[in-house]
């Protein structure tokens, strides 16, 4: 299990969010990860075994963190991404 040492997210609440398949991805993270040759499940995994290396508090509209891990082969990933706190219908 990986513990984060994060000051503005607990410490599962990205390995939640992801798990439950709660993530929505912007065209940017697409096109990004298309062009790095990455495949969602690889930077699924990366999250779910990584870390956060650093935090962003000051982003709007939520604060986001960069995570760091390998994808399946060995590869490293690094990942920007915010938890929404509020929901306000299902995320498509």
């Amino acid at each position: 299990m990986t513990r984060y040492n994060s000051l503005h997210y607990e410490d599962r609440d990205i390995v939640d969010v992801v798990q439950a398949g709660r993530v929505r991805i912007t065209d940017h993270a697409d096109e990004e990860a298309e062009a790095d040759r990455l495949r969602w499940d690889d930077i699924y995994a990366s999250v779910l075994c990584g870390e956060i290396i650093e935090e962003y508090l000051a982003d709007k509209p939520y604060p986001s963190c960069l995570a760091y891990g390998r994808a399946a082969k060995g590869e490293p990933v690094h990942s920007v991404g915010h938890i929404m706190r509020t929901i306000i219908g299902p995320l498509q």
